[in-house]
């Protein structure tokens, strides 16, 4: 069968789904003992084999769209099915906030029936005030721009976490590409912390860390905004996809940068690679200094989109070569592997996020920190490292002591490591008397890129420790 079908009415009713009642239209088609079952429904859970016959003979036979009934008089071949149901506007939608009626309706109807069975459950202002303190599973109607978007929010009152998940209502004339973000602010809107997030994926942040950000508000407030992925260039990152693979290296795919060099034969590899191989990979021929000088007159005028996912940077040669090194969307180590062996790999978005949950012992509100320390044991190593979210950024807060003295330091954790952007900071050692005589000292350092430590002579400060060695930390924006 080459062409395409249309079965007669009689015929097509009897081929439909035994659960949804729907046209088996939609595969993998699944023949039971009480009937066959579409893709819609899933795989039975009782068993059932895949009727691979009926899909091969009905791949070309056009069905009538599911919402029929609704008014749409689409005919669609079952490869079409799928994403034709997910968007057609025929579609209708049950009301989720549990109608005494159990209503049903179009996605235009949507709104009016919530305004006016529902007042209550309308995000009118694209805002809420966020409760760490009581269990809170609430679902919200959010009118944004042209779309409807239902806004779920969940809060455990014994994790004190906010979990918030935006999700567009009705069918999704833009195929999903949409990010939202959440606004967290003080209820004078004197802080701010801002999360991103694709639509449909959960946003989850802890008391701890939304106190520490905002400086302990009376009460936080969260407005939601919905906005478009923007394209790159306006153009789709992988549109130029065949073309780039001309510029990737044979030995370490990445993309390369003047000065190229070829084998024999002509194959290019990067100026790295030719010193880490002795024949061509690809034809086994000798590796010899010959320089690519057309493919590197070309690297030099074409743009190159940045291999890491998510990422939208665009640049030329060097530049997307310099980019890539800091990208924040490159994968790092988890900065503690070193301290406990963690082997997990973190985007730089989601760095602070995985501390606080998975080192919580290593994440630092202000509080005070306390060491014992005994003048018998002024040689016993000191070592820690923790981590602070102060002005919207990450910080490390290094502190060691050694051969009586007291280090400490503090890193832009910015994922560029920017000598500029750490310029713009400095940080506070706090270290408080622990001998009740209400003495204390306080000293300031700017930061820079490359750890400098601020070091202090145990015996400028004995006369401070008594019962233990106790201090604080603090970033100040100059």
């Amino acid at each position: 069968m080459t062409g395409r079908y249309v079965l007669p009415e009689d015929s097509l009713s009897k081929l439909s789904c035994f659960v949804c009642e729907k046209p088996l239209s939609y595969f993998p088609i699944y023949n039971t003992e009480a009937g066959p079952s579409c893709g819609r429904c899933g795989a039975p859970q009782n068993g059932g084999l895949r009727c691979e016959f009926f899909e091969e003979l009905a791949k070309n036979v056009q069905f009538p769209c599911c919402y029929k009934p609704n008014g749409c008089l689409e005919l669609l071949l079952p490869k079409n099915v799928a994403k034709h149901e997910w968007h057609c506007k025929y579609q209708t939608f049950a009301c989720p906030f549990g109608c005494p009626d159990k209503w049903k309706g179009f996605a235009e109807e949507f709104l009016e029936h919530t305004e006016s069975e529902h007042s209550s459950s309308v995000l009118t202002d694209c805002r809420f005030e966020v409760d760490f303190i009581n269990n809170r599973n609430e679902t919200k109607l959010m009118p944004y721009l042209d779309g409807l978007y239902l806004i779920n929010y969940r809060c455990s009152g014994n994790q004190r976490i906010l979990s918030c998940t935006v999700t567009q209502f009705g069918y999704d004339p833009v195929d999903g590409n949409m990010n939202y973000k959440i606004i967290f602010e003080d209820s004078g809107k004197q802080f701010s912390h801002t999360v991103y997030s694709d639509l449909n994926d959960t946003v989850r942040i802890n008391k701890s860390a939304v106190d520490s950000i905002l400086k302990n508000p009376a009460a936080v407030l969260a407005s939601i905004e919905v906005f478009q992925k923007e394209p790159i260039n306006g153009s789709d990152k992988n549109s130029n996809a065949g073309l780039l693979r001309h510029f990737e290296c044979i030995v370490c795919m990445d993309y390369m940068m003047a000065p190229i060099y070829q084998c024999a034969t002509g194959h290019s590899m990067c100026d790295s690679c030719k010193d880490k191989v002795k024949e061509c990979p690809t034809c086994k021929s000798e590796i010899q200094t010959t320089r690519n000088f057309t493919l590197e007159g070309v690297v030099s005028d074409f743009e190159f989109p940045c291999k890491y996912e998510k990422c939208s940077f665009v640049g030329k040669g060097i530049l997307i070569k310099e980019h890539q090194e800091k990208c924040n969307f490159m994968e790092k180590d988890c900065p503690l592997k070193e301290l406990n062996g963690c082997e997990m790999k973190i985007v730089y978005a989601d760095l602070s996020g995985h501390i606080y949950m998975e080192h919580n012992e290593n994440w630092y509100e202000g509080n005070v920190i306390s060491y014992p320390f005994s003048f018998d044991e002024e040689f016993t190593i000191y070592k820690d490292v923790f981590y602070l979210t102060c002005l919207s950024k990450l910080f490390e807060l290094n502190f060691s002591f050694q051969k009586g003295f007291f280090s400490f330091s503090v890193k832009l954790m910015d994922g560029s490591d920017s000598s500029e952007e750490s310029s713009k900071y400095r940080f506070v050692v706090d270290v408080l008397d622990t001998t009740k005589s209400n003495n204390r000292l306080w000293c300031s350092k700017d930061l820079i890129d490359e750890k400098q430590d601020m070091e202090i002579d145990l015996a400028c400060i004995d006369h401070l420790i008594g019962e233990g060695f106790n201090f604080r930390m603090f970033v100040l924006e100059k």
